[in-house]
Formats: structure tokens, C-alpha cells, sequence
């Protein structure tokens, strides 16, 4: 037999054919994840209005709020992705924006009408 004629399969054993395993049976929770347990309990709390919570509650989601602030602080990353998408459209703006201030110039518009005349039919 030529390498070319050979049938090879890499899949799972006993597997059918187009049917697709539950992500019980791969191992996985099913879902997404919606968060820690006082993440959840916290967002909650925050439904509910700070008139509504006791003075214990209020001081642990205040506490739990301060927190994320503090961490989303300390990891800046998001915001500096942000920031240099946001200069680099600038720059790329303030480019566009030079070359056609060239473009307007005396010398500029005789160099464009000779580029023209040479160019005709």
C-alpha cells in the first residue's frame, strides 16, 4: 500500500460519529463560571440597597467593594491596552492630517497638476 492510501484516525475510540460529548464527560463544569461565592453574595446585597442590609452587611460589601477597587488599581492592564489603541489611532490621525496640510501647499498643487499633465491620455 502507497503512504497516501493508508486511513488514519486520531480521534477517540469508540467515539460516533457527530456526536459531541457533554462537558460532564469531558471533565468540565458545565456553564460559565458566575463567580466566588461572596462575589455572588455581594452583587446581591448590592440589588437589594444599602436602606435594606443590616449594619454587619452593609460593612462587608463596603469592605468587598473596596477590595475589587484596590485590585483593579494594582492591575492597570486593561486600561493600558486602551490607552495605546487610542494613540495610535491619534498618531495615525495626526499623520493623515500633516500629509494633507502638505498637500495644500503651493509647491505641493504645482507637483500634483504636473503628475496630472504627464499622466492624461
Amino acid at each position: 500500500m502507497a503512504m497516501g492510501e493508508n486511513l488514519r484516525h486520531y480521534g477517540i475510540l469508540g467515539m460516533k460519529w457527530g456526536v459531541r460529548r457533554t462537558p460532564e464527560q469531558l471533565g468540565r463544569k458545565p456553564g460559565k463560571s458566575k463567580g466566588s461565592g461572596d462575589y455572588q453574595k455581594s452583587r446581591k446585597q448590592l440589588k437589594r440597597g444599602a436602606k435594606n442590609l443590616s449594619n454587619k452587611e452593609l460593612q462587608d460589601l463596603n469592605k468587598r467593594l473596596q477590595m475589587e477597587k484596590q485590585l483593579k488599581d494594582l492591575n492597570p492592564h486593561a486600561v493600558n491596552k486602551g490607552k495605546d489603541f487610542a494613540k495610535g489611532i491619534l498618531a495615525a490621525g495626526t499623520t493623515l492630517a500633516a500629509l494633507y496640510g502638505l498637500t495644500q501647499t503651493k509647491l505641493a498643487q504645482d507637483i500634483i497638476k504636473l503628475l496630472k499633465g504627464k499622466a492624461g491620455p
